[in-house]
């Protein structure tokens, strides 16, 4: 039972010490790929703390203008459709009317 206790007490440490060279391995990758996330985080954070800034602005002061220019074009599209709509039934009735004669005189 005592050898069986030395044993497991070897494996145990053997194993340790594997997780230990295991960590002692990895730790190192991890801590550069976060210096490295840390540094890109560092040089993009001026550039997207602009374009922020620029998306508020725009939003502040551009966003009003461009809508008023697409409720213009949509009230002109609104005010010249029906007309619109009539005329294609001018043409669609004249069209229809005339098509028969066409037909007729190509054949």
């Amino acid at each position: 039972q005592l050898n069986s206790a030395i044993r497991q007490g070897q494996q145990f440490l053997t194993e340790g010490q594997q997780r230990l060279h295991q960590l002692s391995d990895t730790l190192p990758r991890v801590e550069a790929a976060y210096i490295n996330a840390m540094k890109a985080a560092q040089a993009y954070f001026p550039q997207f703390r602009q374009k922020v800034a620029e998306a508020s602005n725009f939003v502040e002061n551009d966003l009003p203008r461009v809508e008023g220019r697409v409720s213009d074009a949509t009230a002109t599209v609104n005010e010249k459709l029906p007309e619109a709509f009539a005329q294609y039934d001018r043409l669609r009735n004249i069209l229809d009317t005339n098509q028969p004669k066409a037909k007729e005189t190509l054949h």
